[in-house]
């Protein structure tokens, strides 16, 4: 991926994401990081360099990033591809916090307390995946 195009669709799309701070989402800290490049890049009326904020990544992440805005790169609707992209990563970034708690909920000594937590907080992830599509 070279870049993502400098025009006026892309600038108004990259503003959008920037009003409604859909970088913070992320609980990924790299993939914020990465998000907060694309939006600073710009707001300073620039390209972003996209192998450089990718190489900030870990090879899973840069890959899971690569696959999500390699087809948008070229989509003539900029804004509905950032929506549409913004939406993919988000949505393995939900998939990534529901198996790690699955995870959790696989330990011997959880606390039936704990348990509940990690059930209710399962729940509000899922919620929030399904209110993606």
């Amino acid at each position: 991926i070279e870049g993502i195009p400098l025009d006026e669709k892309t600038a108004k799309a990259a503003k959008l994401a920037a009003e409604q701070n859909l970088e913070k989402q992320f609980s990924d800290p790299g993939f914020r990081i990465f998000a907060q490049g694309i939006l600073k890049a710009y707001a300073q009326k620039e390209q972003p360099n996209v192998p450089l904020l990718l190489a900030g990544l870990d090879k899973s992440g840069a890959e899971r990033v690569s696959a999500a805005i390699r087809d948008e790169v070229a989509c003539a609707e900029s804004e509905k591809a950032a929506r549409d992209c913004l939406c993919r990563i988000e949505h393995c970034d939900l998939s990534q916090q529901i198996e790690e708690i699955k995870k959790n909920l696989t330990e011997p000594a959880i606390s039936p307390d704990q348990k509940a937590e990690y059930l209710r907080e399962m729940q509000k992830l899922n919620l929030r995946m399904r209110g993606l599509k």
